[in-house]
């Protein structure tokens, strides 16, 4: 397993990802990006300090995506995410992964929280998250809307102190 920055080269992947249906209730996406409103979000991704975003690669081919979306240095906390290609899960990839990452908020960019949302169905992330040790804050009633349908999202989180025990 790697983890590398992304770069030029994933933004095809990216968008394929992005736009791929059966993903849109893991991350929580409800519209299809056109190759325009890509083309801008991934030219501000690679100069955006407020995001670190890095691609998963298992024996050379792309797994997914992690990473970091909207840090805020002043309160020194960051919402997480993570996705893998449903061929890549269940491998174990998703534990090294937040390892790894997790890792990189305390270290890199001196995180004292790290946050993150994922719907109530997705029971298996959820249950990944316990396992490295997030905490449930609360739940976002109604929260995200697809297919004609609401669904609720817990937020979780895990503090720097809470990771080393």
């Amino acid at each position: 397993m790697l983890l590398r920055p992304i770069e030029n080269r994933d933004k095809s992947s990216l968008l394929l990802w992005t736009n791929d249906t059966e993903l849109w209730p893991y991350i929580l996406k409800h519209k299809e990006v056109t190759e325009e409103e890509h083309e801008l979000f991934f030219s501000d991704l690679l100069l955006d300090k407020n995001r670190a975003y890095f691609i998963i690669e298992n024996d050379g081919e792309k797994a997914g995506l992690c990473g970091f979306r909207d840090i805020d240095i002043k309160n020194k906390k960051a919402e997480f995410f993570i996705f893998l290609q449903k061929a890549f899960r269940n491998k174990g990839l998703a534990m090294q992964s937040i390892s790894h990452v997790l890792d990189y908020g305390w270290r890199v960019c001196q995180l004292h929280k790290i946050y993150l949302r994922v719907g109530m169905t997705n029971t298996h992330a959820y249950n990944v998250y316990k396992k490295v040790g997030f905490s449930t804050d609360g739940i976002l009633r109604d929260d995200f809307y697809l297919s004609e349908q609401y669904y609720d999202v817990l937020m979780m989180s895990i503090l720097e102190k809470e990771s080393n025990e």
